[in-house]
């Protein structure tokens, strides 16, 4: 098993360390000739929804585990992140907070349309509703809902509580 550790805000510096995490476990495996599997450790309060949106790409792609340990958080564009992950295990006690989005402008609370479709359509990429998108989007950015595994459930992102 090969771990990432992907800590903090989501930002195009983390998807560069995980790009670079991807080409250490090829070496890695193409060193002990056979495959090693790849497994996300994920504690954030989210960061940039596009580097969020190709790291969970790059989950889909290795089919890589995401693990959220005791008293994680998984926050706003690092959502996108885990509905990559085919596979998902959190710790009972570990969090998924929604809310809306933003380019990152906190003067504004708005976001694109354009994006919203976006958002919208990855979701059902990754095969999750694309309710989880609109609900998000009614979330204003300056608040967070936390949701259950039973609310995940109900939008395809299906997880495994480990202890």
């Amino acid at each position: 098993m090969f771990a990432v550790r992907l800590r903090g805000v989501i930002d195009q510096s983390r998807l560069k360390l995980f790009q670079e995490a991807l080409r250490r476990r090829d070496h890695a495996q193409q060193a002990l000739g056979r495959i090693v599997a790849l497994q996300a450790d994920i504690d954030s309060p989210g960061g940039q929804v596009f580097a969020a949106l190709e790291i969970g790409r790059l989950l889909r792609r290795e089919g890589a585990l995401a693990r959220m340990g005791r008293r994680a958080e998984c926050v706003s564009a690092c959502v996108f992140v885990l509905m990559g992950a085919p596979e998902r295990e959190i710790a009972a006690d570990a969090r998924i907070g929604l809310h809306r989005p933003s380019l990152g402008d906190q003067r504004r609370d708005t976001l694109v349309p354009s994006m919203s479709e976006q958002l919208a359509q990855f979701a059902e990429e990754m095969g999750v509703s694309r309710k989880i998108v609109d609900d998000m989007l009614a979330i204003p950015t300056s608040r967070v809902r936390f949701v259950t595994v039973a609310e995940l459930a109900s939008y395809g992102l299906s997880v495994s509580i480990v202890r």
